[in-house]
């Protein structure tokens, strides 16, 4: 491996002549400062210049040093995150990915798996966030989907039926009714579901943890109206 000394006004002044004595970029050595300038007194007494010393890496090291610089793969960086907060839980599992240009979105099934739904939820999406940093530290900006046994889907089908149950009682008895507090994303479900059917109004009330959903009559509501087409199916005793 060739080695050289170099001295110049300025360290990178001293490295690029280096660089160029050598014929090498900066990712080929190693430099080490030897001596740091200084400018001495205004006479110019006592002033010393940059001194660096520049080695040449072997072929391997370089190799080595560029697979170190990769970046890490979001996907597979999420996997292993996952993957090891589930053994360490000792919750034998299947977990999946599906991949898009915006996403990433996950599905862990198995057995045992409730334990990582936790109550309403919470404790999956903890676990989503937590993937989400993972993901985003890889380098990504993609969103993270984070579900087991599509838990969320569920959710979301248990929600709409809530919504529309609830909505057509409302219509039958010309009465408002709330909602149990839900987070602002089951909140948001009930009020997509709803919107535009007649007679039907939803609001929220009330502050977090315990905002609500009220679900009230429009201004277009009649009372023994006909009974809107996106509700006509629906079964108010059907458990939900």
């Amino acid at each position: 491996m060739r080695s050289i000394e170099v001295k110049a006004k300025t360290i990178d002044e001293a490295v690029s002549q280096g660089l160029a004595q050598l014929g090498l970029t900066k990712d080929a050595v190693v430099i080490k400062v030897l001596q740091e300038p200084e400018a001495g007194s205004f006479l110019g007494f006592g002033r010393k210049s940059a001194i660096v010393q520049l080695t040449e890496l072997d072929e391997a090291t370089i190799e080595q040093t560029k697979a170190d610089e990769t970046p890490v793969n979001a996907k597979s960086a999420a996997e292993k995150f996952i993957n090891d907060i589930l053994n360490n839980m000792h919750v034998v599992n299947v977990l999946k990915c599906e991949e898009d240009e915006e996403s990433l979105h996950f599905n862990i099934s198995g057995d045992d798996c409730g334990i990582l739904i936790g109550r309403r939820g919470e404790t999956l999406r903890a676990l989503q966030y937590l993937t989400s940093l993972v993901v985003h530290q890889a380098g990504s900006d993609k969103r993270v989907i984070l579900d087991v046994g599509d838990y969320f889907e569920k959710r979301k089908d248990a929600l709409i039926k809530l919504a529309k149950q609830t909505a057509k009682r409302s219509l039958e008895n010309g009465n408002a009714y709330e909602l149990s507090p839900m987070r602002s994303l089951d909140r948001r479900v009930i009020h997509e579901c709803l919107t535009g059917i007649k007679g039907i109004l939803t609001y929220s009330e009330g502050d977090e943890p315990n905002r609500y959903v009220v679900i009230d009559l429009s201004e277009d509501y009649v009372p023994n109206m006909p009974i809107p087409e996106e509700l006509k199916d629906v079964d108010e005793n059907e458990e939900v």
